[in-house]
């Protein structure tokens, strides 16, 4: 199961037009910790890993260990090392993305898993071709496994 998150930041951040920088507020971290552990917590494909996980990045904020963390990028890497050194699943990443929200706004999320299943379908779901070769030998042509 691949996950990965994608933080909505853009909700309780506070920016500086004169130099572009967005800060983020201890509010805002906070609710990243919350919505990312929660997020765990219900979909994480280990539940004993997701607890732990949740457990720590949530006695790190708590200790102020992101304290010092202003930038969304810093404080997104500063996440996913905490959650890597819990269980190292390469596959879970936290990244910040602020046209995440233009994004969803533009397309709804159902109408784009719509689309991508559409396409999976005309992708024959990857399988280019499947036959039974002599000796009873099953042969299975895939171009990727698409899910």
């Amino acid at each position: 199961m691949i996950l990965a998150f994608a933080l909505p930041l853009f909700l309780n951040v506070q920016g500086f037009a004169q130099t572009g920088t967005i800060l983020l507020s201890p509010a805002a971290k906070a609710e990243v910790i919350d919505n990312l552990s929660s997020a765990l917590l219900q979909n994480y494909i280990f539940p004993d890993t997701a607890r732990r996980m949740n457990d720590f990045i949530r006695q790190q904020l708590k200790s102020g260990a992101y304290k010092r963390i202003n930038s969304p990028n810093e404080f997104a890497k500063a996440i996913t090392t905490d959650l890597y050194s819990v269980y190292k699943d390469l596959h879970l990443s936290v990244t910040y993305n602020p046209s995440l929200g233009t994004d969803f706004k533009r397309e709804s999320y159902i109408d784009a898993i719509a689309k991508k299943m559409q396409f999976e379908k005309q992708q024959n779901y990857g399988f280019t071709k499947a036959e039974i070769l002599p000796g009873n030998v099953g042969y299975v042509a895939l171009i990727g496994f698409l899910t």
